[in-house]
């Protein structure tokens, strides 16, 4: 496997700063590490992925997803080429779970589709569905979660409410009533909601 790219000096020093500083919860001390490594001349764009990942953690760390969404959506809008294989599926499963909780539904659904490049775990796929639907490519999305459904019954296992839903709801969209009461039949026989059996 190629080795990583290695970070200017200056900046691993200084996000090195950065995670001591983090690691102690110093969080004013670690985002002045990082704004230092941001100041470092010559930097790369591997160094620049790396500031922003760091940013990320820290802010979430704070508990300011805001601020953590602003990092990980610059992080994973990166150059796909500055970025290692072996990392890019832990600068996009973050860059998507925060653009879905900031509701940039577009960014989410770029992300889930670089995250799914990844070949992600199995449990992965229902979020990279929600993604896709909310993001507005419903074709995408239902082509996904059929997937995952017929995978789960292939394996005798409950398929994930998330799949189930977004099948519905884009045959409700699309006006397939007879194919949205077979899933909502489908989402009642498997989860037995009150609220399922009152939408039949």
């Amino acid at each position: 496997a190629p080795k990583p790219p290695k970070l200017t000096s200056g900046v691993a020093k200084n996000l090195s700063a950065a995670q001591t500083a983090n690691n102690k919860k110093d969080f004013p001390g670690a985002l002045a590490a990082v704004e230092e490594a941001k100041k470092i001349d010559g930097r790369t764009p591997y160094d620049d992925l790396m500031i922003n990942r760091f940013s990320m953690s820290i802010h979430v760390g704070m508990q300011d997803m805001n601020a953590a969404d602003v990092d990980a959506e610059a992080a994973a809008d990166t150059d796909p080429a500055a970025i290692p294989d072996t990392e890019k599926a832990a600068v996009y499963k973050p860059a998507l779970q925060l653009a879905l909780n900031a509701k940039h539904y577009d960014k989410a659904a770029k992300y889930a589709k670089l995250y799914q490049a990844t070949n992600p775990p199995a449990a992965e796929m229902p979020v990279i569905t929600q993604a896709l639907y909310l993001g507005g490519d419903y074709a995408g999305a239902t082509a996904l979660a059929q997937k995952n459904i017929d995978a789960a019954n292939a394996a005798g296992q409950k398929p994930a409410r998330n799949d189930l839903d977004v099948v519905m709801a884009t045959q409700v969209k699309q006006k397939d009533e007879a194919g949205a009461e077979k899933t909502l039949e489908t989402l009642v026989a498997t989860y037995n909601t009150p609220e399922d059996w009152k939408q039949l």
